[in-house]
């Protein structure tokens, strides 16, 4: 009775995707390898995350058999977006994650937050999409915050590594290297140009906003994974997927995937960092590109240094002081919450001026050693002119800057932001050194 059950029942399933392989009476074979790929991808992740099917009674792929007036449907089809998505519970961090089959990214995307490419539209036969469980969907998109991992089922590579030109590190003489990019060529003519395989996975990696990595898959003989920088991902390559019960390849694909979920749990990773990075300044729109009027020491492009992040505290002094600073190269500031006292953060630079001196060339480097904290009594000892006020002081070493590129300078601290009239303009405040550099009078330029 259970026999003439089954058979009657699969005597009722429809599967319109079929009509892809089946057609005229010839098989479609590589459409039928991208079928088969996604129920490996689908009880991969499944598998991972701890994913439960979606019907009453957990039957196997549930979810993807509905019923319609033909009777019952397999909804796998080519070009028709699946999804299945949850949230992972069972790691050290809480995991969002999305499989996606056929989905699309539009093109010409702005960074709105949104997914999607930002040239032309984009359909990866595979997309697997992770992000912190703390977050939306949409917000992960937002924060920068998702990953998107893209695979492309490939039938008609037979093997990787010999019918895709990879430079293997192998030192080749030049005469070597024009041969393959002649070949390159020769066979782009031909139609049997199959470096496009790999260049379609870097324009998944580079259009796709937020992709970690993509992938082919392929039926051969060899896996390969190329890392971007030090992790597992950013990446690409291709994995050997076969319909072998000996040696299919899912299991490379499988530990690939964990490797990618251990790199999600990292709080501290190098792509997190990165992520975290360009959300910060991708964030902040620069409508018009202005560039800077100021020559910087070659140090800075040697060093890295950016003039954007490098801070400058702009400090009022006291004129019966300045001797004693002079002196000892050294500033207090107060610490308290009193009102003018200085918040505690780093700082590169210091520009000092004092009681109606609005125009100061008094621009020094703090030392190496950075601040520290003095009691009134330290500052007693080293000769400090008056009694302080305060019980302990912010003391910064100052340091003369040599830099022709900074000699003769002076600045109007009223042309900067943050610069407040009246008794708060001796409240310290911060600038940074591209602000200060693209409002300095050049003493040269004055006497023009």
């Amino acid at each position: 009775m259970n026999r003439w059950l089954q058979f009657d029942l699969a005597a009722q399933l429809i599967w319109k995707g079929g009509d892809d392989v089946y057609q005229a009476g010839k098989k479609d074979i590589a459409t039928l390898y991208e079928y088969w790929l996604f129920f490996i991808l689908y009880d991969l992740i499944k598998d991972k995350f701890g994913y439960t099917y979606q019907t009453t009674k957990e039957a196997p792929y549930g979810h993807l058999i509905q019923v319609d007036k033909d009777g019952l449907n397999l909804r796998l089809k080519a070009g028709k977006h699946i999804l299945f998505s949850g949230i992972c519970h069972r790691y050290q961090r809480d995991l969002g994650f999305r499989f996606s089959y056929n989905r699309s990214f539009r093109g010409n995307s702005k960074y709105d937050g949104k997914e999607g490419s930002w040239t032309s539209s984009m359909r990866p036969d595979y997309t697997i999409s992770f992000w912190p469980a703390s977050f939306t969907e949409e917000q992960a998109e937002r924060e920068d915050a998702i990953v998107h991992i893209h695979f492309d089922a490939k039938y008609k590579i037979q093997n990787f590594n010999d019918e895709i030109i990879l430079d293997t590190g192998e030192q080749t003489n030049k005469d070597q290297e024009s041969e393959l990019l002649t070949k390159q060529k020769q066979d782009e003519r031909k139609g049997t140009y199959k470096n496009i395989d790999l260049l379609k996975m870097h324009a998944y990696k580079d259009a796709i906003r937020r992709t970690g990595g993509a992938y082919i898959l392929y039926p051969g003989k060899n896996s390969t994974v190329y890392q971007g920088f030090h992790e597992i991902i950013p990446g690409l390559g291709a994995f050997s997927i076969n319909p072998s019960q000996n040696h299919s390849g899912v299991k490379e694909l499988s530990e690939f995937i964990d490797e990618v979920i251990q790199n999600l749990l990292d709080r501290t990773s190098q792509r997190e960092q990165i992520a975290i990075k360009n959300k910060d300044i991708l964030s902040e729109s620069r409508v018009t590109y202005k560039p800077t009027t100021f020559r910087y020491p070659s140090y800075f492009d040697l060093n890295k240094i950016n003039p954007m992040e490098s801070k400058v505290l702009v400090a009022y002094y006291k004129t019966e002081n300045w001797d004693w600073i002079q002196k000892n190269r050294l500033l207090n500031l107060r610490i308290n919450t009193d009102r003018g006292s200085l918040r505690i953060q780093d700082f590169d630079y210091i520009l000092l001026h004092t009681i109606s001196e609005v125009v100061t060339s008094k621009f020094y480097r703090i030392a190496d050693k950075g601040p520290k904290i003095l009691s009134k009594e330290s500052l007693i000892k080293k000769g400090y002119p008056s009694v302080p006020s305060q019980h302990h002081y912010l003391v910064y070493p100052l340091e003369d800057i040599l830099d022709t590129e900074f000699a003769g300078l002076r600045f109007d601290i009223r042309d900067l932001k943050d610069y407040k009239t009246g008794r708060a303009s001796a409240i310290p405040f911060t600038s940074t050194l591209y602000e200060l550099m693209e409002n300095a009078i050049n003493k040269n330029d004055e006497e023009l």
